[in-house]
């Protein structure tokens, strides 16, 4: 590209504009790098039938019913899983801490068996939500749905 510099008979000026096209590439590729496009707190890992659904009685007609069992499972950093199960007739919580053998990993077969154990003591317990620390690596959590997703059949990951 050439300018022309002095007004009636300047001089004539090649602009370079190599390095600062060279310099927005890289910081365009930097945004795009480190922007979060979209944060998902909760993200549902079971799979879905496809079907029509009843619709629901109205509420009025509808029996007192106790609240549902609801199942939660926390991955700390520290290698403990912790379970909890609440609601149902009895109203009381129960938790289960899992401990890491070594500090370094998962106890996984402490975790099948608690959860056999729950799954035997509450049949009507079919999905569990797991909460994660951001510190975690994906390949854990993914490694714990897997194992959890053996007893029960439905696990929806949150962020902790």
């Amino acid at each position: 590209m050439s300018v022309s510099v002095g007004g009636d008979g300047g001089q004539d000026v090649d602009l370079n504009l190599a390095p600062i096209i060279d310099c927005f590439v890289v910081l365009i590729a930097y945004l795009l790098m480190t922007a979060s496009f979209i944060s998902l707190a909760f993200v549902d890992v079971g799979v879905f039938t496809f079907g029509d659904a009843a619709p629901p009685p109205p509420i009025e007609d509808q029996p007192k019913k106790d609240p549902p069992m609801v199942m939660a499972i926390d991955m700390a950093t520290d290698y403990v899983v912790t379970i909890k199960v609440s609601g149902g007739k009895e109203k009381k919580d129960y938790a289960v801490p899992i401990k890491s053998l070594d500090g370094k990993n998962w106890d996984k077969e402490q975790l099948e068996k608690s959860l056999e154990q729950i799954k035997a003591r509450w049949p009507e317990i079919e999905e569990a939500s797991l909460s994660a620390s951001g510190l975690l690596k994906y390949k854990d959590i993914v490694g714990l749905v897997q194992d959890i997703k053996k007893t029960i059949n439905r696990v929806m990951v949150s962020g902790g």
